[in-house]
């Protein structure tokens, strides 16, 4: 199991050569942390704003700071409704500033999961796969770091990055292509958006054999 690393630099994302600004304080997001707001309870997290309660079922007694639990609820205080989280393994979780969205990241051993929740609706609003890149998390972006899987220096099948941004009244997820593109560049030294299989990643010599198939 493994706890995720919430990072404050100055509201900005540090990606490369780049800068991204948080836009939208309401989207920014809170890390869920064991008995924030009632001691007593630590597998009790109570909303800032108070309308939503989230309970775990199995949280991590070795972890006293951030919640990783393989069953969650997001309950509503207004009229008891609850939703049930479907992240099946150690999942990391948050919630925006406004209450608007609920995200949870899953580690799975052979893949990460990351699913995007309306705690009003209990609504995937999105869910992204990947395999084992680190992903971060800095105000209201997400970014998922490039990462590939070699059989040999010449065979590798590289993921490319991505980062998304929380944005508007329901703090919905949009891919950032232009950050992610660059991202990706910077960290792989090729030009890619799609999984593809790349020769010597990362070295000068690095270069995109061909775009994965469907």
């Amino acid at each position: 199991m493994r706890a995720m690393g919430w990072v404050v630099i100055a509201g900005v994302l540090c990606a490369g050569a780049r800068v991204y600004a948080a836009d939208d304080p309401g989207c920014s997001m809170l890390p869920v942390k064991m008995g924030s707001g009632n001691p007593g309870n630590p597998a009790l997290f109570q909303a800032p704003n108070h309308k939503f309660d989230i309970v775990f079922h199995k949280p991590n007694p070795k972890d006293n700071l951030t919640v990783q639990s393989e069953d969650f609820e997001i309950i509503s205080k207004e009229n008891k409704k609850a939703c049930s989280g479907s992240a099946s393994t150690n999942a990391d979780v948050s919630i925006t500033a406004n209450e608007r969205l609920v995200i949870a990241v899953a580690y799975d051993p052979t893949y990460r999961s990351l699913e995007f929740i309306d705690p009003e609706t209990c609504k995937v609003r999105k869910k992204v796969i990947w395999e084992t890149a680190a992903v971060s998390f800095q105000e209201n972006r997400i970014t998922i770091d490039a990462d590939c899987q070699c059989r040999s220096e010449e065979s590798c099948l590289c993921q490319p990055a991505q980062i998304f941004a929380l944005q508007g009244p329901q703090c919905l997820p949009l891919l950032q292509r232009e950050a992610s593109h660059a991202l990706t560049k910077a960290q792989l030294n090729v030009d890619m958006d799609k999984p593809s299989y790349v020769s010597h990643p990362k070295l000068p010599e690095a270069h995109v054999i061909k775009e994965k198939e469907d």
